[in-house]
């Protein structure tokens, strides 16, 4: 049996067989587990003492949280610096297609998604430069036109999003999931108000192909047609491309990032 001392609380020390009012007064840290069961087995408050005792273990025990990895984008606006062709009533396409993956990225990062942009700037990036930047989706960002010597009247017909993937990359594998990732952006570009879908297409593109990413190419529209030249230069447009962005890696990431 162990002796019970005067003094402080702190050192008091408690009895092998103990009252309950007199447990109340022991310095219940300086026992022993083993002890500690024994006395309980003896008092009233058992199931009390019993679960206090058991708490700072099962703290120990627990699984730590993990957070999930981020889901990161490659934002590719076209062009750029001296690489300027496309044009329209004053309009350059490289200005354009950076004022749009502005507005997608802040979109996308305001709901939890890392997003890294190939250029922030009017600068000339490469293509292999361009493509060297990985990430979970690579989009590239492009606006389309109709060259002068079509007639007008043909030129009106031409219209509408476009989105190009590649055959020819890196591995069977990213062909695939960049025709998922075409696919999911498809159905929500072609439920846009303002602007119409196109079609969805396979090309040759050096930005595509020398990727490592799963990649796409939008073109975001004809700067050729009043209509989209239209939309593609009003910034509340911007949020509704943003939103379907959103949507489409969302759709994109639930299949192929759980």
């Amino acid at each position: 049996m162990l002796q019970q001392t005067t003094g402080s609380r702190e050192n008091l020390k408690c009895p092998l067989f103990l009252k309950d009012t007199n447990l109340l007064k022991c310095n219940v840290s300086k026992i022993s587990p083993f002890s500690m069961l024994t006395i309980l087995r003896f008092s009233p408050l058992f199931l009390f003492w019993f679960l206090i005792l058991l708490e700072p273990l099962a703290a120990q025990t627990k699984t730590p949280f993990v957070p999930r990895a981020e889901f990161s984008v490659v934002l590719d606006p076209g062009h750029g610096g001296r690489d300027s062709v496309t044009r329209a009533k004053g309009h350059l396409e490289k200005d354009i297609v950076l004022n749009i993956a502005r507005e997608v990225e802040k979109y996308l990062v305001a709901r939890g998604m890392t997003v890294v942009m190939t250029r922030n700037r009017d600068e000339y990036i490469s293509l292999s430069q361009r493509a060297a930047v990985a990430g979970d989706v690579f989009i590239s960002l492009h606006a389309n036109s109709v060259a002068d010597s079509i007639g007008p009247s043909v030129r009106s017909m031409i219209k509408g999003i476009e989105i190009y993937t590649d055959r020819n990359m890196l591995d069977g594998k990213l062909v695939t999931k960049s025709k998922e990732l075409s696919m999911h952006f498809s159905r929500q570009l072609s439920g846009l108000e303002g602007i119409s879908f196109r079609a969805e297409r396979q090309k040759t593109l050096a930005v595509l192909s020398r990727n490592s990413s799963p990649a796409i190419l939008i073109e975001l529209g004809y700067l050729s047609n009043d209509e989209d030249l239209s939309f593609l230069t009003q910034q509340r447009n911007y949020v509704k491309l943003a939103e379907a962005f959103f949507k489409a890696l969302q759709e994109y990431r639930s299949q192929n990032h759980r």
